[in-house]
């Protein structure tokens, strides 16, 4: 953990693959969850070793890592098969220990160890093939720069995902933030715009497509949105949840998409609505927009606003290079896909308290399909005839109009369909993209063309024409023009607002056959008749203006009308409101004054009881005082007392002291005396003692090994003594039993003879001590010495008969004891044991 350097850290759980999933029958997946957080792999055909390589990725700080790893939070890892209805089934799980996450610094290359686990809770259809994961836990620095590899992961943060109070405040978020926190920074972010006008979003209605810069790469930009769950969570309490049908709308590249409605069933809408955006640009001018930005915020409506959530567009390009965007990124089809789970909040800003958090799942789709050329597309203006069949192409944008236009002809069909915006004083409509005037049809430009060329050629040059042909050209020519002064040529017009048709003349017979004055009646006609079209134009361009006001104003006053009764609802609600925070006002006002007057009271009454504890103080502490004083005056006595102790026993213990060195000096003196007394000795006296001693010590030796060979007989044979005596009561107490038995059934009553049996037991006791003392004065050497015995000697030995009667009395008081409990018809076997025990150890220290 120390050598991670930055205050947030992200904990990694890489999913390699898997051994023993054949058994299974539909797809699953493998989630990982940590304190409640729960992250999802993508879902994987059922294979005997699939192979996942997925990170999950949460992210939190140091201090709230070590909290985990104190309170051993484990990293709960389980696996779900998914049908097709939604549901899904725990095939097993497995426990992680944060403990034995490897730290990976940024400034080091670690190579992560993975290892196999059991998973656990495998039903019985696949115990058999012990399905295991290859995992790996580790705990990195977090990395802000945005790299492939950080990027593209299913990032979810405790904190981000759903931040407590305490992260919001009086902290600043950077611009590169992937997540917002509250509602107000939703809304901000679905308003953002790029400043820059080179990346600006234009919409190319006859390509169909989104022009984003200059460049001329195409993409295809698809957004999935999947399934919503937890819907039952963000819904009002007084909503009706019955028959409650939902969508979403969201905003890219300032458009608004809006999904079908789905409807809510057990707190969940499945909308499955896929949209797709074609795009041209280049990949710099995408990541540029994606930078400024950053976030495509969705909204989950019903009624009201339910939830909000948003989604990572930067996550699609992770490389401003198309070459490394195509080789390093891209599947087969050079696309780049990632699945999000978007935890949502309330937009009525109430917190979920519930651990359940509403979600909806987002997949993300970038496409790349190649570079086209330019081509230069001759812009020409269309008939309303001609708009009439493209009415029904999606290419054709319709914005917002003001004032709309259609066929004059035609007032009924068209109107509302193909119109474009005319204002006065606006020539739009007779333009082209890059700004040169043109018409609307292309016949009346051809007509105004070739009498313009008529205009322009000279009279000699007609002469000329006129003179080059033949007679029956003339002739020819002469008919033709009887039939025109008979039929003069006319302009017809078509159900078309701007189609101008003529009789189809042929130019050279035109020039041939009519003469200058007759070609400038004509030309005079051509004009009076696009004259008259002209205000009849402007007549019914008057009358169509007119109706389409009247239409506007229309809408506008039903707009007006509904604005109108919205807002006096909302004023007649507000003023309800306004009364009921009035009275509010004035019980809280009551309230408060009530208060006023109860904490006053309270008050007076905390200074009384503040001055009785004051005065009650400066007593207790004076009285304190005064018998710490008395204490300190009476410890101060005592210590010179004890001193005064010390000081007497300092002076004995010198005393002693002195006393002992005399005592020492005494002995010392009578030791020496002591030396010079039996230092008068022969050596002939010295040396029979030595023999003496000598002998002495060996008669001692044999006497120790006869005792001790007494003892072990003396044992023996009480012993033996003891289990007969034992056998023979036991067949004794039997046979009086049986006797008792016989003469009860004789119905006669026994006499035992006390006296006889005492007299016996006694006179075996009296036998036994005179064969042991016999055999100890017939085994015991004879002590021969020629030694003088002092008379102190001789005292010793007779206290030491004495002490011998003594014992002697009292080994036949324990004998006579043992008898007496011997001769009850129950006798109490552990005193008859104990009374054994110290007659014999009696018996024995006599022998010695």
């Amino acid at each position: 953990m120390d050598e991670l350097r930055g205050p947030t850290i992200q904990i990694v759980l890489n999913v390699r693959e898997g051994l023993g999933f054949g058994f299974l029958k539909c797809p699953f997946i493998v989630s990982g969850s940590l304190n409640g957080y729960k992250l999802e792999t993508d879902p994987v055909v059922p294979a005997h070793a699939p192979v996942f390589d997925a990170e999950l990725v949460w992210e939190a700080d140091k201090r709230r890592f070590r909290s985990l790893r104190v309170q051993n939070v484990p990293v709960k890892i389980e696996v779900y098969t998914t049908a097709t209805q939604g549901i899904k089934d725990k095939v097993g799980y497995l426990l992680l220990s944060l403990l034995g996450a490897q730290p990976c610094p940024s400034n080091k290359v670690v190579d992560i160890k993975h290892s196999w686990h059991k998973l656990l809770g495998v039903k019985s259809e696949g115990k058999c093939c012990h399905p295991q994961l290859l995992l790996s836990l580790s705990v990195e620095d977090r990395i802000s720069t945005p790299t492939p590899r950080n990027e593209l992961r299913m990032f979810h943060s405790n904190e981000v995902a759903f931040p407590s109070a305490r992260s919001t405040k009086n902290i600043p978020k950077p611009e590169s933030h992937t997540m917002l926190l509250t509602l107000n920074e939703y809304i901000a972010e679905s308003k953002k715009t790029v400043s820059s006008p080179d990346l600006r979003p234009t919409l190319i209605c006859d390509e169909g497509l989104i022009q984003i810069g200059n460049e001329n790469h195409l993409f295809i930009l698809e957004l999935l949105i999947g399934t919503v769950e937890n819907i039952d969570l963000l819904l009002p309490p007084d909503i009706d949840k019955e028959d409650l049908n939902c969508y979403v709308t969201y905003s890219v590249f300032t458009h608004t998409i809006t999904t079908d409605r789905a409807a809510v069933r057990s707190a969940r809408a499945a909308l499955n609505q896929r949209s797709s955006l074609r795009v041209r640009g280049s990949l710099r001018a995408l990541a540029r927009y994606f930078a400024r930005c950053p976030l495509l915020v969705a909204t989950l409506r019903a009624a009201p606003d339910l939830g909000i959530c948003s989604v990572d567009l930067r996550k699609l390009i992770p490389t401003d290079d198309i070459e490394e965007f195509l080789n390093n990124f891209c599947n087969n089809d050079n696309s780049l896909t990632i699945y999000e789970r978007c935890f949502m909040i309330r937009c009525d800003g109430l917190e979920c308290k519930d651990r359940r958090k509403p979600y909806m799942d987002v997949e993300l789709s970038l496409k790349y399909l190649g570079e086209k050329k330019n081509k230069q597309v001759p812009l020409t203006a269309r008939s309303a005839t001609r708009l009439e069949s493209e009415r029904g192409n999606g290419d054709i944008e319709k914005p917002p109009i003001e004032i709309k236009s259609g066929s004059c002809t035609d007032l009924n069909r068209d109107i509302g369909d193909a119109y474009t915006n005319i204002a006065p004083g606006n020539t739009t409509r007779y333009k082209t993209a890059s700004g040169d005037t043109i018409l609307q049809s292309t016949e009346l430009t051809e007509l105004i063309k070739k009498m313009c060329e008529s205009f322009v050629r000279t009279r000699a040059a007609r002469d000329v024409t006129v003179q080059c042909d033949d007679v029956t050209q003339e002739q020819s020519a002469e008919d033709k023009r009887q039939e025109t002064e008979k039929e003069p040529t006319q302009l017809k017009t078509t159900k078309s607002d701007t189609s101008i048709k003529n009789v189809p003349i042929e130019n050279d017979e035109l020039k041939s056959a009519l003469s200058p004055a007759e070609r400038d009646l004509v030309l005079k006609k051509y004009a009076e008749e696009l004259e008259d079209w002209k205000e009849r134009q402007q007549e019914l361009f008057k009358v169509q203006l007119k109706r389409k006001e009247e239409y506007h104003l229309e809408l506008l006053a039903n707009e007006w009308s509904k604005r109108k009764n919205e807002l006096e609802y909302k004023l007649s609600k507000g003023i309800e409101q306004c009364r009921n925070l009035a009275e509010d006002l004035s019980r809280a006002t009551e309230d408060f004054r009530l208060r006023g007057y109860r904490n006053t009271e309270r008050e007076r009454k905390l200074l009384e009881a503040k001055k009785a504890l004051e005065s009650h103080y400066t007593a207790k502490y004076q009285e304190l005082r005064e018998a710490s004083q008395k204490m300190e005056d009476d410890m101060n006595h005592q210590l010179k007392m004890k001193d005064m102790i010390i000081e007497e026993l300092q002076q004995r213990v010198q005393l002693l002291e002195k006393q002992n060195d005399v005592l020492r000096n005494d002995m010392k003196n009578f030791e020496k005396n002591a030396e010079n007394k039996y230092s008068g000795l022969t050596k002939d006296q010295t040396a029979s003692l030595i023999q003496e001693l000598r002998c002495l010590e060996e008669k001692l030796d044999s006497a120790v090994q006869s005792k001790a060979f007494f003892k072990e007989q003396w044992g023996r044979a009480v012993r033996e003594l003891h289990a007969a005596k034992l056998g023979a009561r036991r067949q004794l107490l039997a046979r009086l039993r049986r006797e008792r038995r016989a003469l009860a059934d004789d119905g006669l009553d026994p006499i035992i003879d006390e006296k006889e049996e005492n007299n016996q037991s006694n006179l075996d006791i009296n036998k036994l001590k005179e064969n042991y003392y016999v055999d100890i004065l017939a085994n015991s050497p004879a002590l021969e010495s020629n030694t003088i015995i002092s008379p102190h000697q001789m005292d010793l030995l007779d206290l030491k008969d004495i002490a011998k009667n003594s014992s002697t009395d009292k080994l036949g008081e324990l004998i006579s004891q043992r008898d007496q409990l011997i001769r009850q018809e129950n006798p109490d076997e552990d005193t008859i044991k104990q009374l054994n025990h110290e007659i014999r150890n009696m018996l024995i220290n006599c022998g010695s």
